[in-house]
């Protein structure tokens, strides 16, 4: 039994897919297994999953049918066997010690999950051993570890039977730990950074707008704000809920369009939890204006004013 599993969920990535297998490849840390998910690709993906798999039996390759990546990556956990579960995404890449530093941190500090951070993340070296309550708040804190599931190296028998949500979209690794860390006593977090992203135009987190799937994430925020009894993880869902409608309004605003209707339904979800958020460390002086000026009708206007001319200054 290989002591980690690596899922990489994969669906029409062939110009980055032999970079992240290789930085798998290169890892320092070698009892591994990388369970390569071809979600239907129909560009040269599976091919290069072949190629990996005959000159490396570590690699094990299955093919689905398109259904997304978080279907994927229960594909994956379906059939994991290794004692721990990392994920990384296949038009990503990773530093070569990272299972290594994971894995050591993992058995050095008795955790049940472990986190690293992002290369090229203009951030504060932290390191932190967290409870469950804490875990959970910095899930969804503004200066936390955030849902990354990528960022992560987990005790395979804490996950037990918790799934992604493939109804989901957005926030879908966010959720999936969230109810991971119920499992929890121990969360290890050291931001070093060891995890390469790569921001693709396409990528589902670059849709304009309120789209469906952002609505159906803010709609998940708001149920656990309802249902979470623990005050302190409550105040760093509503910060994350007010984050991801302060930043999808500001692209209708920024686009010129401070009169959508998508902007009265953002308004209206702002204003549930105004005081948390005026009170809110999580915020600055300045954003917390500029949530006043989303909230008033009035005051957006001369904000896509400020931005337009913002822009033309650039």
């Amino acid at each position: 039994m290989p002591a980690v599993s690596i899922i990489v969920p994969i669906f029409n990535t062939e110009q980055y897919l032999s970079r992240c297998l290789d930085s798998i490849e290169s890892q320092t840390f070698n009892d591994w297994e990388c369970i390569l998910i071809n979600d239907g690709s129909t560009d040269k993906s599976e091919i290069i999953c072949n190629e990996y798999a005959n000159k490396d039996s570590r690699f094990k390759v299955i093919n689905q049918k398109n259904s997304g990546v978080s279907a994927a990556r229960n594909a994956g956990l379906d059939v994991a066997k290794g004692e721990w579960i990392g994920f990384v995404d296949s038009d990503d890449w990773i530093e070569p010690n990272m299972y290594e530093f994971l894995y050591q941190n993992a058995k050095d500090n008795n955790a049940d999950v472990v986190i690293c951070g992002f290369v090229k993340q203009s951030k504060k070296r932290v390191t932190k051993m967290c409870d469950r309550q804490t875990a959970q708040e910095l899930l969804f804190n503004r200066n936390g570890f955030g849902g990354f599931s990528v960022l992560r190296l987990t005790a395979n028998k804490i996950i037990k039977s918790t799934r992604f949500d493939t109804s989901m979209t957005y926030l879908e690794d966010l959720k999936f730990f969230y109810e991971v860390f119920h499992n929890c006593n121990k969360v290890f977090w050291n931001n070093k950074p060891l995890y390469n992203y790569y921001q693709r135009n396409d990528s589902v987190t670059n849709k304009f707008g309120l789209t469906n799937d952002a609505k159906k994430a803010i709609e998940y925020l708001d149920t656990l704000i309802k249902t979470e009894s623990k005050r302190t993880i409550k105040k760093s869902i509503i910060c994350s809920k007010t984050n991801l409608c302060m930043n999808i309004a500001t692209m209708y605003i920024s686009n010129n369009e401070y009169k959508h209707v998508s902007l009265i339904y953002l308004r209206e979800q702002l204003g549930k939890h105004i005081t948390t958020i005026l009170f809110s460390n999580q915020f600055s002086t300045k954003e917390k204006c500029w949530i006043l000026g989303i909230r008033i009708p009035f005051l957006t206007k001369l904000l896509a004013k400020y931005l337009q001319s913002a822009n033309k200054k650039r």
